[in-house]
This record gives C-alpha cells, sequence and structure tokens, in this order.
C-alpha cells in the first residue's frame, strides 16, 4: 500500500472522484473509489474525508475496453479535466487470467493491476496502448 495526500474530492451516492498526491514522488492523479459507509444525497457535503488527509491504498486501471499492442514508449496522461479518465502505455508484468494481468505503469513508478472489459491474449513484456478509469483501492480505516 502507498500513501496519497489528498487534495480535493467531489462525489455523489457512494461514488468518489479524488485528487491525490503521491507522498513519496509527489505526482498527482484523479481517481475513483467507493466509500461504502457514507451515501450522499442531492447537494450533501462530503464529511468522511479532509482535504489534506493521508490516505493509504493501491491504484489500479480498471474498465479497459480499447486496447492494442504496441511498440512505443511507456506513458501516462489522463486528458480530460477533473476525470479519473486514462490513457496509458504499460508493460505486462504477469497474466491474472483472461481479463487481467499486472503490469508497470510509468508515472505511478509502481506494477498495478489492469482488467479488462473483454478477454485478452498477451504476453509477459508485451507493451499495451490502452483507454481505462484509474481506480483506488483505499485500504479500510
Amino acid at each position: 500500500m502507498k500513501a496519497y495526500r489528498l487534495i480535493s474530492i467531489s462525489g455523489s451516492g457512494y461514488e468518489r472522484i479524488c485528487y491525490i498526491e503521491d507522498s513519496f514522488t509527489n505526482t498527482k492523479y484523479y481517481a475513483h473509489f467507493l466509500e461504502y459507509d457514507e451515501y450522499l444525497e442531492a447537494e450533501q457535503l462530503i464529511s468522511k474525508r479532509t482535504k489534506g488527509e493521508l490516505l493509504r491504498g493501491n491504484l489500479r486501471i480498471d474498465l479497459v475496453t480499447n486496447e492494442c499492442e504496441v511498440n512505443e514508449p511507456l506513458s501516462f496522461i489522463q486528458p480530460i479535466s477533473d476525470s479519473n479518465h486514462v490513457e496509458a502505455i504499460v508493460e505486462v508484468r504477469e497474466i491474472i487470467d483472461d481479463f487481467s494481468l499486472y503490469a508497470f505503469v510509468d508515472v505511478i513508478d509502481d506494477i498495478v493491476e489492469i482488467e479488462f472489459e473483454n478477454s485478452v491474449n498477451y504476453e509477459c513484456g508485451s507493451r499495451i496502448k490502452l483507454i481505462g478509469s484509474l481506480e483506488f483501492d483505499l485500504e479500510e480505516d
């Protein structure tokens, strides 16, 4: 688990979009997570999390529907403002099953789980260009 400083957070229902900063590298990301014990009604403010709070958890890329193998340098961008949308080129490190694998993501500087919406067939060492959602698996309090 890594530590991230909470810069900002928004949400509705159980859904949250947070802007977090890696406490070691100072890299900032927008990520999505579910806050199971705080449901927000319309116009209700978030009370469970506060700006500056240290959160522990793991980043992963989920809901990947657009992907292909490439021979390009590793990359990672979040081109949509205030969104957990991510476009990246990652390097496969370990196959989990037909729908998921572990891959190195250069900007995150870590190996993260990647989950696909469809069955895929890649080998370790392959580079994949993908579009997905950056998810934050928050460690339980």
